[in-house]
């Protein structure tokens, strides 16, 4: 996109973190990128290049799906089923989006007699690869106590 508009821009490198706090290491570029709006006020941002942001899926036809769901409608879950569910009921999820909610509701369990939830998370990365980050936690938690 960037070569198209005719941008040029600087060599940067970039941190990214994703699910699970993994974290990888990218170049690109920086470029700055000008705006204006209907009343021709131009304002310039910077924007990083990014080569790919999500993999490309193939379309799939829900459209026959439609017709199950009318009929639950009415019944939407209570609170001792999965708490994830009517939060993303009736919105449309990629099958990715579907694999990872459907992650979550398995690592949900509902204590009746305490009535509360807990979660359980897989790691992505085995936790005993992680580096121990205590003094980042405990310098990130200083200001929050006036320290």
């Amino acid at each position: 996109m960037a070569t198209r508009l005719g941008l040029r821009g600087n060599d940067i490198e970039l941190s990214m973190t994703k699910v699970g706090n993994v974290t990888e290491n990218y170049y690109s570029k920086e470029y700055c990128l000008p705006l204006s709006d209907k009343q021709g006020n131009v304002v310039s941002i910077r924007a990083v290049g990014i080569k790919e942001i999500s993999s490309t899926l193939e379309p799939v036809d829900v459209s026959k799906l439609v017709t199950l769901f009318e009929a639950l409608e009415d019944h939407i879950p209570s609170s001792t089923t999965s708490p994830v569910t009517p939060i993303t009921y009736g919105l449309e999820h990629t099958i990715k989006e579907e694999r990872e909610l459907a992650l979550i509701d398995k690592g949900l369990k509902y204590d009746a007699n305490n009535k509360l939830w807990t979660a359980h998370y897989p790691w992505i990365k085995d936790p005993k690869t992680l580096s121990n980050n205590v003094a980042v936690a405990i310098a990130k938690m200083k200001p929050l106590r006036g320290d």
